[in-house]
Order: structure tokens, then sequence, then C-alpha cells
């Protein structure tokens, strides 16, 4: 099934601080760098999406600064570059502090928390085809793939994402489900169906 849209879906980093204004956000931790099963989870959404696909990375990305151990913005582009291209995906540039920024294929957006501050209240898991409403307050994490993924390897997959994110809050942050946007009711409730044992386990 194909739900492909004229929309750039952006697999781009789930902080709480990232705001597309242009372009749909799938949020990874580290845009999927170095994340157990991230390719499992893009096998999915390639059935999903087809050629909407892209990636992005943010100046400031807490998982990165841990895989790579720097906080070189410059160098985190350049592995994302190299990964993105490594997973067949477009790289559309790196979402920076101030104003609103153009990136390639027609993605736009900008980190708008503080530098170094987390203001999470909230995880917000996409069954519906990625982040359709911004809100300040709610990490994102794309679980649009759920349905396509056995258990053990979608609840790694989570729990990782879930586990890394109250961490760097330092809360233990709810975990909710989002199911707006384009995908079928059918896949929707195959998505909240293969994330229910993940989410009486985290809540």
């Amino acid at each position: 099934m194909n739900e492909d849209t004229n929309v750039p879906l952006v697999i781009t980093s789930g902080d709480e601080g990232l705001q597309l204004n242009s372009g749909c956000r799938l949020g990874f931790v580290g845009s999927g760098f170095q994340l157990s099963h991230f390719e499992s989870a893009l096998k999915v959404l390639r059935q999903l999406f087809a050629s909407s696909l892209c990636l992005a990375s943010a100046q400031e990305d807490d998982w990165l600064e841990r895989q790579l151990q720097s906080r070189n913005q410059s160098f985190f582009a350049e592995k994302l570059t190299a990964f993105a291209q490594q997973q067949g995906l477009a790289y559309v540039g790196q979402f920076d502090y101030g104003d609103p920024k153009d990136l390639e294929a027609g993605v736009r957006g900008h980190l708008v928390r503080p530098p170094k501050i987390h203001v999470a209240e909230g995880i917000t898991l996409t069954i519906g085809g990625g982040e359709q409403t911004y809100s300040l307050e709610r990490c994102v994490i794309c679980a649009d793939f759920a349905h396509g993924l056995d258990l053990p390897v979608l609840r790694e997959l989570m729990i990782s994402q879930i586990d890394f994110y109250r961490e760097i809050v330092g809360a233990h942050l709810p975990v909710s489900v989002s199911d707006e946007g384009n995908l079928s009711p059918e896949l929707k409730l195959a998505n909240r169906q293969a994330l229910s044992p993940i989410l009486a386990a985290c809540n």
C-alpha cells in the first residue's frame, strides 16, 4: 500500500525543540544514525511513502553528540550526509537555531527551544503518517511502521528512544499516541495494536 504524498516526509531528530514549517517530521533519535533496527523501520516506511522520504540533521542533537563523541555541527552534517547515502535517502540539510531555514526538497524549519535546555513534558508516537501538529512540549518518535515489525524488534527500537529522551530530559515523560495523518484507518489501528504492549510497559 502506497500512501505517497507531495509533502516531503523528513526523517530527522525527534527533539521537542525542532519545528518544521514545511515538510512532515518522522522523528528518530539522531535521525536514525546508529539506531538499532532503523533499517527495518525504513523498509516499512519506504513501502508506505515511496519517494517522499528524505533525511535532515539538527544543529543540537544529544544522540549524535553521544554516538560521535563530538559537538561539531559540520561533523554531524558530514556523518549524516554519508549515512543518508548509505540508506538511499537524500540528505536535505541541517536545522539550526534562529529563524526558519530553507533546506533542500522544499523542507523548512528550525530549532526553537533554548540551546542546551530541554523543555519536553511528554513523548508522542506518530502512527498516522508523521507529526501533523507541532508542540514544543513533546518529543516525537515515528511509529508509523509499527505494524510491519515483529514485537521484539519494535520493542527494542521504541524503548531505546523513549529511554533516551527520558534520560536527557531527566524525567519519566509520559508517552502518548497521535493517529493524525494520511495513513488508512486500518493501518492506524494496526500500528496502535502493535504498540499496545509497549505503551503498557513504559507508562
